[in-house]
């Protein structure tokens, strides 16, 4: 998987706005670092990320 090899030689950071994506990411090592409330929509956006391994 693409993710793995990058992932290898220096940590990832991802951006999502679906709640339901969060546990999908964190099945692939990544944590949650912040939730951001955005007015404009009223969503919320979550990044993540993962650490080099």
């Amino acid at each position: 998987m693409y993710i793995n090899h990058l992932s290898a030689f220096e940590g990832c950071y991802l951006e999502t706005l679906k709640t339901s994506n969060v546990e999908l990411y964190r099945r692939f090592g990544f944590e949650l670092r912040e939730e951001v409330d955005i007015e404009l929509g009223n969503l919320k956006l979550y990044a993540m990320r993962r650490a080099a391994k």
